[in-house]
């Protein structure tokens, strides 16, 4: 376990699904940090798992980001053996699943979307 008030795995991934949250909501760091009555640096810090997040900011956290308090450990599957990363939400945080995610999400016709998860199959499939 990390020493008294040092960031670990946990801290990251508490960081990484603020941040998908955020960004799936369309909420700029500063924007958040206002609402929280922090600095954007600090809503960086959570983020990259710099920093850890106290008790009464996640409480805070869950009601900006309209989540339950549990979403923010959803995908920890051992504490002590996490690794940051080891999850398939890492992939969401990355730009590509974002912008995949976000394309995805913002066509409205599921015909279309349909067709959006064949064509990522097909490339798929001829890549392997």
């Amino acid at each position: 376990m990390a020493g008294r008030g040092k960031a670990n795995g946990v801290d990251a991934h508490v960081g990484q699904a603020i941040k998908l949250r955020r960004v799936l909501l369309g909420i700029s760091q500063e924007e958040l940090a206002r609402h929280l009555g922090l600095t954007f640096q600090q809503i960086q810090k959570f983020e990259s798992g710099t920093n850890r997040v106290s008790a009464s900011h996640l409480v805070a956290l869950s009601q900006a980001l309209d989540v339950p308090i549990s979403y923010f450990f959803s995908a920890l599957e051992g504490l002590n053996s996490y690794r940051a990363g080891d999850q398939i939400d890492g992939f969401w945080l990355t730009y590509e699943g974002l912008a995949l995610w976000m394309t995805y999400r913002s066509v409205s016709s599921e015909n279309v979307r349909k067709r959006f998860i064949d064509l990522v199959k097909s490339i798929a499939a001829r890549e392997a």
